[in-house]
């Protein structure tokens, strides 16, 4: 209700992303990876709660399935508005 229409377009490609990501969890987890760090970066400067979260939720999946388990405990999603 109080999104944009840019937001909806970003929520988008964030959608877009996560999916694509979610065909390499096993086969190649670092493109995965990459692809959830971008899905993170556009859905942080959207500023889309949901989107953001589920950003989050698929690097600290690719992260597990690689076997990183703690290397993303901490995301400063801070980090990628400037």
């Amino acid at each position: 209700m109080g999104q944009s229409s840019n937001s909806y377009a970003d929520s988008s490609k964030v959608a877009a992303a996560n999916k694509q990501a979610e065909a390499y969890f096993y086969t190649n987890p670092d493109t995965a990876i990459l692809l959830c760090s971008q899905a993170l970066v556009i859905a942080a400067a959207s500023g889309v709660a949901t989107e953001i979260a589920k950003a989050h939720n698929n690097l600290a999946k690719a992260y597990y399935i690689k076997g990183s388990f703690s290397s993303r405990l901490f995301i400063p999603t801070h980090r990628w508005l400037s």
